[in-house]
């Protein structure tokens, strides 16, 4: 009998397991507390992010996709059990881990005067972050102008609208 037979796949593999070797090749020795050596765990991830990556915009519409028939059913899209509260997306729970969470990462920890907000590092007089965090921070704001589309924003639109007004005359 030739070809694939699962029985004698698993029993290979919980052998491979017992005598602590690798159960995809069966050449090395498991990595840590793996199945798997450290070899075959690199090639799996150079695989699956090159999936990951060549699909990205699938997975993306499949999750989105999930999402919204989740919300529209009543159940929390981030642990996927019924939601009580109809006003919000995400159940009670989850928004109080959310916000632990932005509490823990994101609000500024206060800190005495000539420490970094947002490590230990000594500043310069008169700024509030070291100079790492400074460019850091120079540079996301840049970033983030650059991302802004004000054409459309009111006054915009309103000194584009007196600049045409002015042109007539």
């Amino acid at each position: 009998m030739s070809g694939y037979n699962p029985e004698r796949a698993k029993a290979r593999r919980d052998e491979r397991r017992r005598q602590g070797i690798c159960t995809t090749c069966g050449k090395h020795p498991a990595f840590a507390n793996y199945a798997s050596c450290e070899y075959c765990i690199e090639k799996r991830n150079v695989r699956s992010a090159k999936w990951r990556e060549g699909n990205r915009d699938k997975i993306n519409q499949r999750q989105r996709a999930r999402q919204r028939k989740d919300v529209a059913a009543g159940i929390c899209p981030a642990c996927r059990q019924p939601n009580p509260d109809t006003t919000r997306v995400w159940c009670p729970k989850c928004r109080a881990k959310d916000h632990a969470r932005y509490m823990r990462n994101y609000v500024h920890k206060i800190r005495p005067d000539g420490v970094c907000l947002r490590c230990d590092r000594p500043v310069e007089p008169g700024w509030k972050l070291c100079p790492v965090h400074r460019e850091y921070a120079a540079a996301a704001g840049v970033k983030g102008r650059a991302a802004q589309d004000m054409s459309h924003h009111p006054w915009r639109m309103d000194e584009n609208a007196r600049r045409a007004a002015l042109q007539h005359f």
